[in-house]
């Protein structure tokens, strides 16, 4: 309940900044034409690959729906990213300290070399995108659903890259789906094929 109050007291500057909990039904949400939750294959550092359709990103319980917010320019300036515009990140199994850069790739094949923000101790202060200042304080946690209608919180700093997939189909609730899914489990209609 605590988290919940202090969401609330959380300043939200732009619709872009939902502060969400994770929950088993991932509902395809637009917000200025953006949507959210995004499709990804996730590499770990063990170079096993998973397929996971992305809710969110931020730290603690706390995560922003439709945009990543980073430090570029060796920590200059602050740049919103919006989530479904990246194709990829990667370089994620080479930070260490707070200040290390991994590479976002978008999908308009322009690079941006990127640090994490800080989020505060709970990941609070994510949508504000505080300076990198501690490496557990990092809004670094990728808020996911998982093809057995699971979800969990991952570190994007235990992870390789982040391949971004092209949207996936949604049942007639605007529940996201997985390919490997034949029917929707929330509403029990039959789905179309995925595009190849």
């Amino acid at each position: 309940m605590r988290t919940i109050q202090r969401l609330f007291a959380t300043p939200i500057v732009l619709n872009a900044f939902f502060t969400i909990a994770v929950c088993a039904q991932l509902k395809v949400k637009e917000d200025h034409g953006h949507i959210a939750p995004v499709r990804a294959k996730i590499t770990l550092r063990n170079d096993r690959t998973r397929e996971v359709v992305i809710n969110g990103v931020g730290g603690g319980d706390n995560a922003l729906s439709h945009v990543m917010i980073v430090w570029t320019e060796a920590g200059v300036s602050k740049r919103t990213i919006w989530i479904d515009s990246i194709a990829s990140i990667s370089g994620l199994d080479n930070i260490r300290r707070a200040t290390d850069e991994f590479t976002v790739h978008l999908k308009n094949a322009s690079e941006v070399s990127a640090m994490f923000s800080g989020g505060g101790i709970y990941g609070a202060q994510c949508s504000e995108g505080q300076r990198p200042d501690n490496v557990d304080n990092l809004c670094s946690i990728l808020f996911i659903g998982n093809a057995d209608e699971g979800t969990e919180k991952l570190n994007m700093r235990d992870l390789k890259s982040v391949e971004f997939l092209p949207a996936g189909r949604k049942d007639k609730l605007g529940n996201a789906m997985f390919d490997t899914w034949k029917f929707s489990p929330f509403t029990g209609e039959r789905l179309p094929s995925p595009a190849n």
